[in-house]
């Protein structure tokens, strides 16, 4: 039974859902796409599911709409759902049961409102570059936790495979993750298997 990320990529039947940096680059992502779309190809189909969390997904429409006024020009959302079904790739939404399985997840890791508190405050510090001195100087109001504990949830919640480079402590305890990377990677080397293979067939 496969056991590592690697593995459970091979074996097929794996959800690859990606993070807001992972579908920040285009160019990257819609290759990799790629490779995965050319592997689902018969006659050896391998069954790998594309998804963006509608949450990272939220974000990423907004860098979009940033670039485009940057550069002058409007938005058009038919271009971003135009692209994502080109690519096969999945919008896949929040609801009840993945906001139960989010509070799951972190009661069990910060399982007092002191704990919960703490975890967010230090998260705030460490994205400042505070020293510790300089946090304890500024006691300051509530800080509020980062939409990535959300997608962090969900990705546990269904067993997904986290495609990120975000070291932060929301993705620490996600048991499934792989940097865009070494995904790319992975995937060149099972297309050229393939290849190899439908060669010495032929």
């Amino acid at each position: 039974m496969p056991t590592s990320v690697e593995e459970l990529i091979g074996a097929g039947g794996a959800v690859l859902a990606f993070d807001t940096n992972a579908l920040s680059g285009h160019r990257r992502l819609f290759a990799l796409c790629d490779v995965v779309n050319q592997l689902r190809e018969p006659p050896a189909e391998l069954d790998l599911r594309l998804c963006a969390p509608v949450i990272a997904h939220e974000e990423m429409m907004l860098h979009l709409r940033h670039e485009q006024a940057r550069s002058g020009r409007s938005y058009d959302p038919g271009i971003v759902r135009a692209g994502l079904e080109d690519k096969r790739i999945e919008v896949v939404s929040f609801d009840l049961e993945d906001a139960e399985g989010v509070a799951e997840l972190l009661a069990s890791q910060f399982p007092t409102p002191e704990a919960w508190r703490k975890a967010k405050r230090q998260r705030c510090v460490d994205c400042l570059h505070l020293s510790q001195e300089q946090a304890d100087g500024a006691p300051g109001r509530r800080c509020s936790a980062t939409v990535d504990w959300l997608i962090a949830g969900q990705v546990v919640k269904e067993g997904w495979i986290l495609v990120t480079g975000d070291k932060g402590p929301e993705f620490r305890e996600v048991p499934r993750k792989i940097e865009l990377g070494a995904l790319e990677a992975l995937l060149g080397r099972m297309l050229a298997r393939r290849r190899e293979g439908s060669d010495t067939s032929s």
